[in-house]
């Protein structure tokens, strides 16, 4: 929660120093907002779906240990923990890339106008809610789907990593 909160308030920080408009058509305000909003979800997903859904487990398999009976929703908790969990994994790829290409690629986007900025970040958005949407109502199996495996989930997040970094390459 730490890092969480820090980094909201150096993101604040430079909005503030850079100027609103400014900070939106740059290459490291677009990147810095995209990883950011990532960021953001996957906090989100650890303290609002993640953890709860694990204490349920947790729960289940400790009344199990003591001889009792498995609670009834451990199963379907476990599975939604795990399948948010790997959507962290997905979107950990483009955060980390656009976190760092904020400040060490500063070409990404070159100088956007407020229009292309705006439609880059909607775009952005829709897309991230898309993969979200998947973590909190998508099921898993009985066919493979991307998410069922780790090395789906790596390979999602370095799709979704080479999707927006074309949104930054083409001019809108």
């Amino acid at each position: 929660m730490f890092t969480f909160l820090a980094g909201i308030l150096i993101y604040l920080h430079r909005l503030v120093e850079m100027g609103g408009g400014v900070f939106y058509t740059s290459s490291y305000g677009l990147a810095v907002t995209v990883g950011g909003l990532m960021g953001t979800l996957m906090f989100l997903n650890v303290w609002l779906v993640i953890w709860p859904k694990q204490k349920i487990v947790i729960a289940s398999t400790t009344q199990v240990a003591q001889g009792g009976q498995a609670l009834p929703e451990a199963a379907a908790a476990g599975r939604r923990a795990a399948l948010t969990s790997r959507t962290n994994t997905v979107f950990s790829i483009p955060m980390l890339f656009y976190m760092a290409a904020a400040s060490h690629y500063p070409s990404l986007a070159g100088q956007a106008s407020s229009a292309s900025a705006s439609w880059l970040i909607i775009l952005s958005v829709v897309i991230m809610a898309a993969v979200e949407v998947n973590a909190l109502v998508g099921t898993q199996g009985p066919t493979k789907k991307p998410l069922d495996s780790v090395s789906g989930a790596l390979w999602s997040g370095l799709i979704l990593t080479a999707l927006f970094y074309l949104l930054f390459l083409i001019p809108i």
